[in-house]
């Protein structure tokens, strides 16, 4: 890609953003590998990767050890525990209790907000969120049948990020979008 665009910045993936042994170990593997890259995204899901503290931990090793960017390039978190549709949802009640926020709109706000001056207080540039759209919509999941058939996957048709969507299941928006206000006072 440098070929065609010299300013074109490569990212690298990492999930599990809390864990600083494992990335410390992926990226030393990484640039052992003398793999050329500008940018390392993380995926931060505070029930599976554990508090900001952990969070920065990482961003900050990948920062200040590296050299490197770093973005949250996943993350989500429950504006309610009520399912919207069949399938079962992935953020629960057990969830909201380990991380501490409510699952609740203002939870679901007030989440981004600190996720949001955590990733400024390390100099990260910013994050993206998976997957604020996905409401419980007739044929709008996560799979058709006939893609899940070409996966080779067998499960429900449906949608268990739609409790974590940045709309409710009419589809009206919710207080976490206005978070992003925060921006212009960040910088």
């Amino acid at each position: 890609m440098r070929d065609c665009d010299p300013g074109i910045r490569t990212m690298l993936h990492l999930a599990e953003g809390g864990d600083i042994d494992m990335a410390r170990w992926w990226l030393d593997e990484i640039v052992n590998r003398d793999v050329d890259f500008d940018v390392v995204g993380l995926s931060y899901y505070p029930y599976w990767d554990g508090d900001f503290s952990k969070l920065k931990h990482v961003m900050e090793l990948v920062t200040n050890h590296y050299g490197k960017g770093v973005n949250v390039v996943e993350t989500a978190y429950g504006f309610t525990t009520d399912n919207g549709d069949h399938l079962d949802n992935i953020f629960s009640n057990e969830y909201a209790q380990l991380v501490g926020y409510p699952a609740s709109p203002q939870g679901q706000a007030s989440f981004l907000r600190d996720l949001m001056e955590t990733i400024h207080a390390v100099g990260g540039e910013g994050f993206y969120y998976w997957e604020p759209l996905w409401i419980p919509v007739s044929g709008a999941s996560w799979a058709n049948e006939a893609g899940m058939s070409y996966i080779q996957t067998e499960g429900e048709v449906g949608n268990a990020w739609d409790n974590q969507a940045m709309f409710d299941f009419n589809g009206e928006a919710l207080p976490s979008l206005d978070v992003f206000h925060l921006v212009n006072q960040l910088k």
